[in-house]
């Protein structure tokens, strides 16, 4: 994500702050700070400039003394919140809120609103621009105008604004009406404590404006098989209000749903939409669409899974669903991830198992469809399995306690996928086998016999992925030297 959506300047801000959040607490001479980067000497003191008023924009916190020395507490500020900063801050998150919010604006209006000259537009824009290419979106930069599939261009708003802002783009200048409101409490989404209601109020958000916007849906998304009537009857009746045409109502609720249902991965059994899912799975089962395949990949890997929980199953239904559409990934977050850090302990040799058991079925009949999906592909189901195949080693066992925010699931989980001495599960059971979980309350722990691990309710600070790394080590090393 930030090497898409960031300057360079803004890559040397977080390159800067990583190398000094190493230092401990105290006052530094420049001079002695200087040393630890590889940019000139002037570079560093224009660069440790703007950093200054960052932090005095974000956290308050002055950054240099009355002498000109640099007061550096952690405690006082983490990485995280200061790579969104720069994230919301970046030309491509503005560029792309800006088109949602402002349609028929074009490229000069942007350019008077931002005090930005349209070539220094299109330099930094390159980046970005390429990337979308992977996903058949053009943006025509003198009109603004996003070309593409309806569906992904709204999946892309979304991952943007919610990678950048957690929605607040949005939800700060967009009233919420009691439509949206009451969409959420029809769907059960609203009592669900493991779905973000900003996030589902996002995606709303984001259909209503681009259907107002004169941007309707005319791509019909077989999605009938998977969403339960009850959800298109709610869709149906929220967005009659602003479809200005009955000619594209059924495309316009079938993408909606689509958005709702597809543009994540779970990480909890108990979100409203898992079950629905689910029931698909179970009506459908040996008989439904993508179904036996699933089946035989199940029958094929040897996976531990908790006869309660259907996530992997879930999972898999929506990468084969999302991948069927156009034979290539699609637009949302963990496609953005995948750009720079997504499976960093993925290798082809993890990936064969399950390559190799695609290329094989393929060749029967009615998997022909299977030899034109790219190896994107084998990655997102391994990424979706990893976490569930009993694996015979010495390695630590950790159990995420399902978290109810999707984000900090989804980071724990990548950042645990960078050490090869830790398995992964889901879990909020008693279970001897675990040797640590993490959750974000010790009420949530499920067995106190065993070490456990607390991180942040919102993100996860460098700080706190530090100590859970040397937490995750010494339980290592214990277990080897046990052995």
């Amino acid at each position: 994500m930030k090497s898409i959506l960031l300057s360079d300047e803004s890559k040397k801000k977080l390159e800067i702050f990583f190398e000094m959040n190493k230092l401990e607490d105290g006052r530094y001479p420049i001079s002695s700070v200087i040393k630890l980067f590889r940019f000139s000497k002037n570079t560093v003191y224009q660069l440790l400039e703007k950093i200054a008023a960052d932090l005095e924009s974000l956290f308050g916190y002055e950054l240099f003394d009355k002498n000109g020395k640099i007061i550096w507490s952690k405690k006082a500020f983490d990485m995280n919140r200061y790579n969104q900063f720069l994230l919301r801050k970046s030309l491509p998150y503005n560029f792309i809120l800006f088109i949602l919010l402002h349609p028929g604006k074009t490229l000069n209006d942007f350019c008077s609103a931002n005090f930005i000259s349209t070539s220094t537009i299109r330099r930094t824009l390159q980046p970005f621009l390429t990337f979308l290419k992977k996903f058949e979106i053009k943006i025509n930069l003198s009109s603004m105008r996003l070309e593409g599939n309806e569906y992904e261009i709204r999946m892309l708003f979304h991952t943007i604004l919610w990678a950048c802002s957690l929605g607040q783009g949005i939800l700060e200048v967009e009233e919420v009406t009691q439509k949206e409101e009451a969409v959420l409490k029809q769907l059960g989404i609203a009592d669900c404590s493991y779905i973000n209601n900003d996030d589902i109020l996002t995606i709303l958000l984001i259909a209503k404006l681009r259907i107002q916007g004169g941007f309707p849906e005319k791509s019909s998304l077989p999605v009938d098989d998977f969403i339960p009537s009850k959800t298109i009857n709610i869709l149906t009746d929220y967005l009659s209000d602003f479809v200005p045409s009955n000619t594209y109502l059924e495309a316009e609720v079938r993408s909606l749903a689509f958005q709702l249902y597809f543009s994540n991965l779970y990480y909890h059994k108990d979100d409203v939409r898992v079950k629905d899912l689910s029931s698909y799975y179970l009506e459908k089962k040996g008989d439904g669409k993508f179904i036996p395949i699933i089946d035989r990949l199940f029958k094929r890997v040897d996976l531990k899974v908790q006869q309660d929980t259907m996530l992997p199953l879930v999972n898999l239904i929506s990468i084969f669903f999302s991948f069927s559409l156009n034979h290539r990934p699609l637009p949302w977050m963990k496609e953005f991830s995948n750009y720079e850090v997504l499976f960093p302990n993925f290798t082809p040799q993890t990936i064969v198992p399950v390559e190799t058991f695609f290329s094989k079925i393929s060749t029967k009949e009615g998997f022909e469809w299977l030899s034109d999906y790219p190896y994107e592909f084998y990655k997102y189901v391994y990424h979706v399995l990893q976490a569930y195949v009993v694996k015979k080693s010495a390695n630590v066992k950790v159990a995420i306690v399902p978290i109810p925010n999707q984000r900090i699931m989804s980071e724990l989980q990548e950042f645990l996928a960078l050490f090869s001495f830790v398995d992964v599960s889901f879990s909020n059971q008693p279970d001897s086998e675990i040797d640590l979980f993490i959750s974000t309350f010790e009420a949530l722990i499920p067995d106190h016999t065993s070490a456990f691990f607390l991180v942040g309710t919102n993100e996860i600070s460098h700080e706190a992925k530090n100590d859970l790394f040397s937490v995750l080590y010494n339980l290592y090393t214990d277990k080897i030297t046990k052995q």
